[in-house]
């Protein structure tokens, strides 16, 4: 069963190509930094059905695609994405970007991540079987986090009968060894926090 605690400030997930810090955050909110290399996997076009979502840059340029339209934001720049809206991010120019997260309302979203990042650790996305595309579906229903394409009329219903029947068969898509590991004493090159989890250039 996936803990219901958030992540202690400076704990972090890694993944190849990008790393992920958990920062302080009000209640109610889930704050995060993301180091994304150019040889990340990308992340797809998606769609939050609760959340809004909120980029900030810290170093580099980032590429975010919203409802459609493309743009770049340099570090300073924000974004904010809001529910039911579709988007999807990257680094520009084929080089890394630093930037600060924050999502809410924050129901234990940290276990998505934290799945997220797992699976593609082990190199388990896309899902490599029936019981895999399962524990994805039940996944994104709990969390309200669907693939952006397909109608939501009809992926909504898939993904909550998804959910059930994991429920049934006792598949729990979270691992506790894709628990977020810290606080860490050494961040990336890119990242520099302070104790309380401020961004230092």
């Amino acid at each position: 069963m996936a803990s219901l605690d958030p992540p202690r400030p400076g704990s972090m997930l890694s993944a190849p190509g990008k790393d992920l810090t958990f920062l302080a955050a009000p209640p109610g909110q889930l704050r995060f930094r993301e180091d994304v290399g150019p040889d990340a996997a990308p992340v797809p076009l998606h769609v939050h059905l609760r959340q809004t979502e909120r980029f900030l840059v810290l170093a580099g340029r980032l590429r975010v695609t919203l409802d459609g339209k493309t743009q770049d934001l340099e570090p300073g720049e924000s974004i904010e994405v809001r529910p039911g809206q579709q988007h999807s991010y990257a680094p520009a120019n084929d080089a890394s970007v630093v930037i600060e997260v924050l999502l809410w309302p924050h129901q234990q979203d940290h276990q998505f991540f934290e799945t997220i990042y797992g699976l593609t650790r082990e190199r388990r996305l896309p899902p490599r079987g029936p019981r895999e595309v399962l524990a994805l579906l039940a996944l994104c229903h709990r969390h309200g986090f669907f693939m952006a394409g397909p109608p939501r009329s009809l992926v909504r219903p898939v993904a909550a009968v998804a959910a059930a029947l994991a429920a049934i068969l006792r598949i729990d898509p979270w691992s506790p060894r894709f628990a977020a590991q810290g606080p860490m004493s050494q961040m990336p090159s890119l990242l520099q926090l302070s104790p309380e989890g401020e961004y230092r250039p």
